[in-house]
């Protein structure tokens, strides 16, 4: 039978007791459970061994975290999923916006909240976000999921997404949504694509192999600063990360768990690993030498919960003596702490959050199209290009891999987008235009996402010979930056900038416009001809209304900003091997080295 603490059985049991501190309620629940409920609340994951299914005859409900960087993403697979997509974390932070920041948190802790209340996947008002770490090399795949180079801009807006998350309306202060800080530490690449000029793969290179060699200064002046503005926003979990620091696992690291972490911050919520990283330390590390030893490395580092199955084996390491029983009621407590936070304990009526159903989330279109503006970074605009005078109709080429596809203005960490979808450049700029007058042709110029032949180039050089005024748009996809997908070169991928050099050629001598789009998420090494056009825009990946957001200031109906939030280089280069943890090294890192 499953109980809640509505049920006779335990009803009048302490933890259940609404009236009681969350601490109180938290340690009183995990004195009561055995070695085995012990494990069973450390672990965190989504799928068999490693799903937290609570502990029903104590009214302990599964856990199933979520996704939730930039829309919810607990299951690309989850038919029943409706969650708006926001654009990518980096793109947001060119509004310099903290309010900003707040409202799109806000909105997401909402949705959280709705998909909660109709059961979907079993999810849990538990984000695995914001991300903090700083864009140290745009080549990095995940640079998209933070908020840029600077360290304090990472802190302040990811505080405040922290901030918008956990602090809801509820009238008892439960919190709405709670958000976990990752990944700590010293955690900005190389990933683990084999398709990159650095061969890598199983080796010292992949990022669950990877050693970061990282100085004190570095550590103080670039790594933490964030993760120690997350603590002071009131983070209720911090996620350790999956390489080592300095030769130490971060998952096996007590001196950044506790000593910094804990002793210097003052942190006092839940530390959960990356999922699979309690593996590493043996499988990928060779910290240690069994699973078991690192489960013991881990737990008695200050790690409380796994996400993956490795904490099953503490039921033996506690029987043998191993790992002492009062270190995991410690664990346990943290972590029912947050279950006592959210409010799953608590009688259902008193819980506002409840109510909230997926009727709000249409609410938070405007704002998402708001925040895809917010993300367009006019880079030129040379004698007025822009924005366009709709009153005098012309004929307009859209062309590039980007023109038509949905996938360039999603960015990584998605959910299903069957609800939802993305609005494309070509879909937002005909319903701009076309009304107008104006028409519109829409070619890829190339057979797929990577441009990856030259076969349509001449097909699309005629066609911009043709057209009054020729838009390119190019840029990247999950493709070539994301989790497990460092890019090689900072260049538009494959043939695209011959595909743009073709379209300028055509163009050159009959006096034709040229406007330049990318869409991506870390800065780029532009094309030659990018900087003859007569307009250059960065739309980073806007989400759910990048085509809506870009026809808006194609037309003038939003003026761009010129904020960019991480250093655009001349040369790939320019900077040194993505591996080089030294802030200083060859010509340095970021704008404060350039």
């Amino acid at each position: 039978m499953v109980l809640t603490c509505q049920s006779a059985p335990i009803r009048d049991l302490p933890y259940c007791d609404y009236q009681l501190d969350p601490a109180s309620r938290a340690l009183d629940l995990a004195q009561r459970l055995n070695v085995t409920e012990l494990a069973t609340v450390l672990q965190t994951g989504t799928t068999g061994a490693s799903w937290n299914m609570g502990v029903p005859r104590l009214g302990v409900p599964p856990l199933r975290y979520v996704e939730c960087n930039h829309g919810i993403a607990f299951g690309h697979e989850e038919e029943h999923l409706n969650s708006t997509l926001f654009p990518a974390s980096i793109s947001t932070a060119r509004a310099f916006s903290v309010e900003l920041v707040r409202a799109v948190g806000r909105a997401i802790a909402y949705e959280v909240r709705a998909n909660f209340n109709a059961n979907i996947s079993n999810s849990f008002p538990w984000c695995y976000a914001p991300v903090v770490n700083v864009c140290r090399d745009p080549r990095w795949g995940r640079c998209q999921e933070g908020w840029g180079e600077d360290p304090n801009m990472n802190g302040l807006l990811g505080g405040r997404y922290v901030q918008a998350l956990q602090t809801g309306e509820d009238p008892r202060g439960v919190m709405q949504v709670a958000a976990t800080c990752k990944h700590f530490d010293a955690h900005t690449g190389p990933e683990d694509h084999h398709n990159t000029p650095w061969s890598w793969g199983p080796g010292p290179e992949w990022r669950g192999y990877f050693n970061s060699n990282v100085s004190y200064r570095d550590q103080v002046e670039t790594f933490y600063p964030a993760f120690e503005a997350c603590v002071r926003a009131g983070a209720a979990a911090v996620m350790c990360s999956y390489n080592a620091v300095n030769g130490t696992p971060s998952c096996a690291n007590r001196g950044l768990l506790q000593g910094t972490l804990r002793d210097e911050w003052g942190f006092k919520g839940v530390v959960v690993s990356d999922c699979g990283a309690i593996n590493n330390i043996r499988d990928k590390q060779y910290y240690a030498n069994t699973t078991a030893a690192a489960v013991s490395d881990a737990i008695s580092a200050g790690v409380d919960m796994n996400c993956g199955s490795a904490y099953g084996l503490l039921v033996n390491l506690t029987a043998n003596g191993t790992v002492p029983i009062g270190r995991l009621r410690e664990a346990a407590a943290r972590a029912l702490e947050v279950y006592v936070k959210v409010g799953v304990l608590d009688p259902p009526e008193l819980v506002s959050y409840n109510l909230i159903n997926k009727s709000v989330i249409p609410k938070h279109d405007d704002l998402a199209r708001n925040a895809s503006r917010e993300a367009i970074v006019l880079l030129q605009n040379r004698d007025g290009a822009l924005p366009l005078d709709v009153s005098r109709p012309r004929s307009v080429l859209l062309l590039g891999p980007c023109a038509d596809e949905p996938r360039c203005g999603q960015g990584d960490y998605h959910g299903n987008l069957d609800q939802q979808p993305v609005v494309t450049l070509a879909t937002g700029l005909r319903a701009a235009l076309v009304p107008h007058q104006w028409s519109l042709t829409v070619i890829p110029g190339c057979d797929d996402l990577l441009c990856s032949s030259t076969a349509g180039f001449e097909a699309a050089a005629d066609a911009a010979a043709a057209a009054d005024l020729v838009i390119f748009a190019g840029g990247n996809t999950d493709q070539v930056e994301s989790e497990g997908v460092d890019r090689p070169s900072l260049q538009l991928p494959g043939w695209q900038p011959e595909l743009l050099a073709a379209a300028a050629g055509a163009i050159k001598n009959i006096s034709r416009s040229l406007v330049v789009v990318a869409q991506h998420g870390a800065s780029l090494v532009l094309p030659p001809a990018a900087r003859d056009a007569a307009a250059v825009l960065s739309l980073g990946y806007g989400g759910k209304h990048a085509g809506s957001a870009f026809a808006d200031v194609m037309t003038g109906a939003y003026s761009p900003s010129g904020r960019l939030v991480d250093t655009w280089y001349q040369h790939t280069w320019d900077l040194p091997k993505i591996d080089n943890y030294d802030m200083r090294a060859g010509n340095g890192r970021t704008c404060e080295s350039i």
